[in-house]
């Protein structure tokens, strides 16, 4: 962690920062929060930390994914276009070991025939 918790404004410090402690996401600059490159070294290893993304990187169809394949709850910080985004969706639910969570997110799916796929090449036998 940051000792002092004092605010990371050097974006070339934070992402070293962020290397070893994704948690010091929290101690980055605001405007830094909006650099996709800063964002994205956090969430590669912790997806929870999109949560302290700026609103326009929680939108970023490409980070979003990235944070969902790390950990599928983090689905809950994307952009609400995002959250019934079928590929975005498809990519949490593989993450997500929680039948309850899955479901919660497959619900969002518009399109019926995509849930139906799913279901159909991803339970193997298992209940949902």
């Amino acid at each position: 962690m940051v000792k002092n918790a004092r605010v990371l404004c050097d974006k070339e410090e934070a992402i070293e920062v962020l290397k070893r402690d994704p948690q010091s996401i929290k101690y980055v600059d605001n405007k830094l929060r909006n650099d996709l490159n800063v964002v994205q070294t956090a969430i590669e290893q912790n997806g929870w930390l999109l949560v302290y993304a700026s609103k326009e990187l929680r939108a970023n169809k490409e980070l979003v994914i990235k944070a969902v394949r790390v950990n599928g709850d983090s689905l809950e910080y994307a952009d609400e276009t995002l959250r019934s985004d079928r590929d975005v969706v498809l990519e949490a639910v593989k993450s997500i070991v929680d039948s309850s969570k899955k479901i919660k997110f497959l619900k969002g799916f518009t399109n019926k025939n995509d849930l139906v796929n799913y279901l159909k090449t991803n339970s193997q036998g298992k209940t949902f």
